[in-house]
């Protein structure tokens, strides 16, 4: 990359620190920083030097540059139009560092600015100022022109814009239309649904059909545009609900929309506790089952906050039901936008939870009680957090899955780190230095243990003071950091092993290092 521009800052600390860059320097690399995929991107490189050991450490990674604190993206909205009915979609909008929205963001309202193009007369534009909710949600809705034929809706909060446009894909020779009013987009099971349904002439005789997972769960036919329907087990994650009416002429007018179905009471999975220490034993407890079901439960770790709360698998259903008929059906194939809500695709984020995370356990059993609780799980040293998630397979429930992955909270009363080359040189000198950093708000004392080894030796061991060659106590104040130090001299060959120790009144911690030593 050529006229390339850089800022460069540099620090003493101890434990941890932070950099903060000015506008103006961002704005230098954002004009300058383009990657291959079109997106401003900046490199960041962290040098960071120990001035005990002299031991250096690089680490390089990429940005995407922001340009918009806001980013605005349509959901939930048909694939084509419905002339002289109402168009829905949601707006929804989310901060580029994926925090709520403030109290300061929700006093802005959503301007939204919508131009029909229709076949006659273009409809004058006209603009909505529209509320957001806390959970960053626009509800738009509108009636359609007669005879539209493609609509353009442009968006804008603060400084972000967003665009949607769609064509008319289908067209009646009629010009008659039918639509599933929106309202709830998910049902639970054992409940009623109501489905509504709007219309350009006088609906006399509805037929429904309900379909998941390509069967029909459902069917009927009703005398009136409004019915309900109660959805089974069978019919979980998600349904669809096709409604379509014949003309005296045969030609088939129809609609559709996809119903999520909540299997949330029937299995769930909960930690023993909302917090633990490294060290301590944690379970992990399923309820909802069925006799003779398949259990699996996976855990994970992670270093930092890699397992997000908010990300969860997202099962989607297919609402293309095949019509076979001699009757009239007009269907224009024309290319325009797909509502992500009708992809026929099982999406599985595992990808989220683990980058920066590490498998711990992997559990795999039979199952024949309604609650299962797993065997004491030791919570392990050099994690933040525990995240679990659990699937089952039964005969009636099928292939079910926590939605939410459940997380356990690792909170430590301080940290160990050690400084260390990754390359010794046998017979060398060098001084070991293991840092501990406090997080409690008291001073705590601390005994830190090197464990000994035939891969080296221990230099100073006749001191006077040392009672204990391989131990040392240190103090650390509130929130401060402390070093205990160990001249050693490795005496083996190829891969050594480190293993440090930390005790305190009231907690303990322990890390392994691995270096090589050559001649």
């Amino acid at each position: 990359m050529s006229n390339t521009t850089s800022a460069m800052q540099t620090k003493e600390f101890y434990g941890s620190t932070q950099f903060f860059f000015s506008n103006d320097q961002l704005q230098a690399l954002h004009t300058s920083s383009v990657s291959s995929d079109g997106r401003p991107t900046v490199h960041v490189t962290v040098s960071v030097n120990d001035s005990t050991t002299g031991f250096k450490v690089n680490k390089t990674v990429k940005v995407h540059l922001m340009q918009n604190v806001f980013q605005l993206t349509f959901h939930d909205f048909p694939p084509t139009l419905k002339p002289s009915l109402h168009f829905s979609t949601n707006l929804r909008i989310s901060r580029y560092d994926r925090k709520p929205l403030s109290s300061v963001d929700l006093k802005h309202s959503a301007v939204v600015q919508i131009n029909q193009i229709t076949s006659v007369k273009n409809a004058e534009p006209t603009a909505l100022i529209l509320p957001v909710s806390e959970d960053g949600d626009v509800r738009i809705r509108f009636k359609l022109q007669a005879q539209v034929v493609t609509l353009f809706i442009q968006a804008r909060f603060q400084s972000s814009e967003e665009t949607l446009k769609i064509s008319n894909n289908f067209s009646s020779p009629s010009d008659s239309y039918v639509q599933i009013a929106p309202g709830n987009t998910s049902a639970q099971i054992g409940l009623p649904l109501q489905i509504n349904v709007e219309s350009t002439f006088n609906l006399t005789k509805l037929h429904f059909v309900v379909s998941s997972k390509g069967q029909v769960v459902a069917a009927g036919t009703q005398n009136s545009s409004s019915f309900s329907v109660t959805p089974a087990l069978s019919w979980a994650p998600a349904a669809c609900v096709t409604v379509y009416c014949i003309l005296s002429d045969g030609e088939i007018i129809s609609d559709a929309a996809q119903i999520s179905i909540s299997r949330d009471s029937y299995v769930s999975l909960k930690w023993s506790s909302e917090s633990a220490q490294p060290g301590e034993q944690v379970s992990l407890t399923v309820t909802g089952l069925e006799s003779r079901s398949q259990l699996a439960v996976t855990v994970m770790g992670t270093h930092d906050d890699a397992l997000q709360p908010d990300l969860n698998f997202k099962e989607e259903g297919d609402c293309d039901l095949q019509i076979l008929t001699n009757t009239k059906l007009y269907r224009k194939n024309q290319p325009g936008p797909k509502n992500e809500g009708h992809a026929p695709e099982v999406h599985k984020d595992w990808h989220h939870w683990m980058d920066g995370a590490e498998a711990l356990l992997w559990l795999n059993t039979n199952v024949s009680n309604r609650t299962w609780t797993s065997e004491k799980i030791l919570v392990p040293d050099g994690i933040t957090a525990m995240g679990a998630l659990a699937l089952v397979m039964s005969e009636n429930l099928g292939l079910v899955f926590t939605p939410v992955l459940q997380k356990l909270t690792v909170s430590k009363d301080f940290s160990l780190s050690l400084g260390a080359p990754s390359l010794l040189i046998r017979g060398e000198e060098i001084v070991l230095e293991v840092k501990i950093i406090n997080h409690l708000e008291q001073e705590m004392d601390v005994i830190v243990l090197l464990a000994q080894s035939k891969s080296f030796e221990f230099v100073l061991t006749h001191r006077k003071d040392a009672s204990v060659i391989n131990a040392q106590k240190v103090t650390v104040e509130s929130h401060g950091s402390a070093s205990a130090l160990f001249p050693v001299r490795p005496l083996a060959l190829g891969e050594v092993e480190i293993s440090v120790d930390a005790v305190s009144a009231e907690a303990s911690d322990s890390l392994v290092w691995r270096v090589m030593v050559k001649v």
